[in-house]
């Protein structure tokens, strides 16, 4: 048995670090400032720029990364 309800990993884990995974994408190939896509998605400014530098790289931005499924899906969603 699990401990926790798939949808309480999702909003707790997962779901931040879709945003933080689109807003790199705005940041880094469309163009947006941090403070846009920040504004936009509802994630704080600083954590997008401590990804863009590099600095913080949360282990669910890799699971995104690695998984060719789920990064065309939310490649798709930042289109």
């Amino acid at each position: 048995m699990y401990k926790y309800a798939f949808c309480e990993v999702f909003t707790k884990k997962l779901l931040p670090s879709i945003k933080l995974y689109i807003a790199y994408k705005l940041v880094s190939e469309y163009g947006f400032t941090q403070l846009e896509a920040s504004r936009i998605l509802g994630v704080k400014q600083p954590l997008i720029n401590y990804l863009l530098s590099g600095r913080r790289i949360p282990k669910y931005i890799e699971l995104i990364q690695s998984n060719p499924v789920l990064k065309s899906i939310v490649d798709r969603l930042t289109e």
